[in-house]
């Protein structure tokens, strides 16, 4: 089976500092990886680096065979991201906030726009402006924009972060249904 996601032999130094040494791994299809590791560590650079936002010192990263280096449109347009805490016009409703990032993305119809809400229980709430979302609904809008354009790789830096037990269940629940966490392309 085809790696959705390769990383060959990734280092980042910053000032003669190494924050990432010789890291490698590959994910398949449906395959769920985790970084653990105490702060400092380098998992928020390895995503970065992943998602093109930092650059790479040695190595390279693939996703769908497409080197994050030499063919950065298409790796990227691979890619389904939550760096961080997500962010949205506060005072434009979650359904409009992904109307807006669905025009940066090619074939994201009205459809999917409905569908990724669906997904991600947020009904209730699609029509009601973000900034009255909790921090449970923020973390679900930012994982909706993230799949809208049905990427092969999700990236989710911490995305139970901050939540209560019961937001971080439900997270989980929410994650576990998603498509992209099957072994066939959605």
């Amino acid at each position: 089976m085809k790696h959705v996601l390769e990383v060959q032999g990734v280092t980042k130094k910053i000032d003669n500092k190494t924050i990432v040494d010789s890291l490698s791994f590959h994910i398949k299809r449906g395959e769920i990886l985790g970084l653990l590791g105490p702060n400092g560590a380098g998992k928020t650079t390895t995503m970065r680096m992943i998602v093109g936002l930092t650059s790479i010192t040695e190595g390279d990263i693939f996703i769908e065979g497409h080197s994050i280096q030499t063919n950065f449109k298409q790796a990227i347009s691979k890619i389904g991201v939550v760096i961080e805490n997500p962010s949205f016009y506060p005072f434009l409703s979650g359904y409009d906030n992904l109307k807006y990032y669905a025009r940066m993305a090619k074939g994201v119809t009205v459809e999917r726009i409905k569908e990724t809400v669906e997904l991600l229980g947020l009904e209730h709430a699609i029509h009601k402006k973000t900034k009255t979302y909790s921090l449970g609904m923020r973390q679900r809008l930012g994982i909706a924009q993230a799949l809208l354009h049905r990427p092969s790789v999700l990236i989710l830096d911490e995305p139970t972060n901050g939540l209560d037990p019961s937001g971080i269940r439900e997270m989980r629940d929410y994650l576990k249904k998603l498509p992209i966490m099957k072994e066939q392309p959605y």
